[in-house]
């Protein structure tokens, strides 16, 4: 397909439904027009690209969905944000002021805002600087995405754009006042991007630096987009023996959209904390969290049943306990079950703790278990508890009564995008809950049994990332002599954890496609724990690898904001064409 072909089916489409099934069955397709090209090509083709999103949105369906103030589809949704992220690469202002009138609230749309205010200023460009910052500020995360490196790029193109103009002025005051605004502490603390290395470096340099370095970055961006760097990471995806699987099962679809009433509703922002949400919010996070939590889950425990001790020790099992902390609706239960299901793990009676402050979402999670027990021949016996959690001190003496209530080994104790809330309502007051975390439950595992703890990547007002922050905590306890677990994955964590940088930054990606959103994106960090004599043999039967891919941001590590990363040695660092990298978060064979 080129651009002639879209802009054909474009014009001669005459119903929303028409486009709107073209365009679900095409989207790959039409997705490559966007993303493939080198910023050149772009630029060759701007004005046939803005011709393109012209007909689009003169289209009889636009016009039709306009007119009956009818909402926009996805798909229509989606083409809007391929057009505003190539206008957004190569600075189309003219076009990026039509699309706002289009675009969905997301973090693309306050980018583009914040672009098209310094373009378009009237104001000066010192007046209008708390404006622009507040609209990069709602745009640096949008669920759980991480837009800052974005964000740094526009900052610093706003900075250049403002200098340059106030250099052809002779207005000195004004470009002293700028510079003074971009270095001050207190803006420096109030957005965080703003005290980013690459900001505050260009700072320092000269408008013609400014420029030059500009354009390194924006290369890195279009070398990542490229098509030879999309080949390379569908290349490496191909040699790991385990499919990530995207889905979900059919019947689980049915439940959860039809009969529960989930849908999908990314509320960007809102979703760091659930403990209050009512009905309407639970069937929300229902139909768009709950997948994610699937699948993420459901891979995870496929790659450890590649571990031959922990496979051999669930299948031997009468009992499988299991704790869930933080449980929620339930997604990453039920991707546990359907993949012991697919495992054949069917000898065992499965008992599940789970344990969450919102009853509601409890009532769910019931009703989910329910209809697993009604299509699989696996026992699953589940025991909900509605517990809300205290601060750091009731927190340690709350877990440690619920694992001691339950009376035996716990095989697999687990809580996934959990205790981030908690750093998220009151950092100062929680600080230290990771580690706090494992260090409770650690006396509690069966000696095959694990621990997952998985979050999401954000950070918010936070002082670090969440993947830095867990990596910290965890780095901590696991180097103490008296501690008596250690890491099973990341992989690169269970061998080097000794000469760790506790700044790592860890990131697994997983796209997840359903009834109501195809490939959604899923950006979590996880650390697998077990007791030290389990990760020992395991680590002896490990076949060696010289890194491991770990997608990692390090602010040491700030020349290419976009590299992929690998760890050697507990160093991370720009992956190279000729490293031979296994994925640090999957487990090829029997181990």
């Amino acid at each position: 397909m080129n651009l002639s072909e879209f802009r054909t089916i474009i014009e001669n489409s005459r119903s929303v439904d028409e486009l709107d099934a073209y365009l679900l069955a095409n989207f790959r397709n039409i997705r490559t027009l966007f993303i493939y090209p080198s910023y050149d090509n772009i630029i060759d083709k701007s004005i046939e690209i803005e011709q393109v999103f012209n007909r689009f949105i003169r289209s009889e369906p636009i016009r039709s969905l306009r007119s009956s103030h009818a909402s926009f589809p996805d798909s229509f949704l989606g083409v809007f944000v391929l057009f505003g992220a190539i206008f957004e690469r190569v600075g189309m202002h003219g076009a990026i002021t039509l699309l706002l009138n289009y675009l969905p609230e997301c973090s693309l749309k306050y980018r583009l805002q914040a672009i098209v205010r310094y373009k378009s200023t009237n104001q000066g460009y010192v007046k209008i600087f708390q404006d622009v910052l507040l609209d990069l500020d709602h745009a640096q995360f949008e669920d759980d995405n991480d837009f800052t490196n974005e964000i740094i790029i526009i900052v610093i193109e706003y900075y250049l754009h403002a200098a340059k103009y106030l250099q052809s002025t002779n207005d000195t005051l004004g470009a002293v006042q700028l510079k003074s605004l971009f270095s001050d502490c207190s803006n420096r603390e109030r957005f965080s991007f703003l005290g980013h290395p690459l900001v505050q470096n260009a700072l320092g340099l000269s408008l013609c630096e400014i420029e030059q370095e500009l354009f390194k970055i924006n290369n890195d961006i279009v070398v990542r987009l490229s098509s030879e760097e999309i080949k390379k990471n569908h290349s490496l995806n191909e040699i790991f023996s385990i499919p990530l699987i995207q889905k979900m099962p059919e019947y689980i679809e049915h439940k959860i959209f039809d009969d529960l009433e989930g849908r999908y509703d990314p509320r960007y922002g809102e979703a760091i904390s659930n403990l209050e949400n009512d009905e309407n919010d639970n069937k929300a996070y229902l139909g768009t969290y709950f997948p994610r939590s699937f699948v993420e889950s459901y891979n995870i425990m496929n790659s450890l049943m590649n571990i031959k001790d922990l496979e051999s020790a669930l299948f031997n099992r009468n009992e499988i306990n299991i704790l869930d902390v933080g449980s929620g609706t339930g997604g990453n239960i039920m991707g546990l079950l359907e993949c012991f299901k697919d495992r054949n793990l069917t000898n065992s009676r499965i008992r599940i703790i789970s344990v969450d402050g919102n009853e509601d979402a409890l009532l769910i999670q019931q009703k989910i278990v329910e209809e697993f027990n009604e299509h699989s021949e696996v026992s699953v016996v589940l025991e909900t508890e509605n517990i809300v959690f205290g601060l750091k001190n009731d927190f340690v003496t709350t877990l440690n009564n619920i694992c001691h209530d339950i009376g035996a080994d716990i095989d697999i104790i687990m809580s996934s995008k959990f205790i981030s809330e908690f750093y998220h309502k009151k950092y100062s007051h929680y600080r230290g809950l990771y580690r706090a975390f494992v260090e409770t439950i650690s006396g509690y595992l069966s000696p095959e049994g694990i621990c997952l703890l998985l979050d999401v990547t954000l950070k918010r007002r936070l002082p670090r990332f969440i993947p830095e922050l867990m990596n910290q905590e965890l780095n901590q306890y696991v180097l103490l002599e008296s501690s008596q677990l250690n890491y099973i994955m990341p992989l690169s964590c269970a061998l080097w954890h000794q000469d760790c940088e506790s700044g790592c930054f860890s990131q697994k990606v997983y796209t997840v496609t359903h009834a109501k959103k195809s490939c959604d994106i899923s950006n979590v960090s996880y650390k697998v724990l077990a007791r030290k004599a389990f990760v020992d043999q395991f680590v002896s039967n490990l076949p060696q690898s010289p890194s491991f891919i770990s997608k990692w941001k390090n602010e040491k590590y700030t020349s290419n904001v976009y590299a992929a990363g690998v760890c050697r040695n507990g160093i991370v660092g720009d992956m190279l064409s000729e490293d031979d990298s296994q994925d640090a978060f999957i487990i090829n064979t029997l181990c």
